[in-house]
């Protein structure tokens, strides 16, 4: 699904690659609006940030060795 409304014109398979780098912080804030507005309207790509975000968690709470 790509999204062209305003200035974001991401693809499903952009927002995989960048939700990473969204989450640890390291994304500028043009590219933020963009993942939040294509997210906001696709499904897909919500539940994908949200299996991402709680995947990050689960690993944060592993013990370190």
């Amino acid at each position: 699904m790509i999204f062209t409304s305003g200035n974001s014109d991401l693809s499903c398979v952009d927002i995989r690659g960048m939700s990473s780098d969204c989450l640890e912080g390291t994304l500028g804030a043009k590219s933020v609006w963009k993942l939040t507005y294509h997210s906001e309207r696709c499904d897909g790509c919500s539940a994908f940030i949200s299996t991402l975000r709680a995947s990050i968690q689960i690993l944060n709470n592993l013990p370190r060795m």
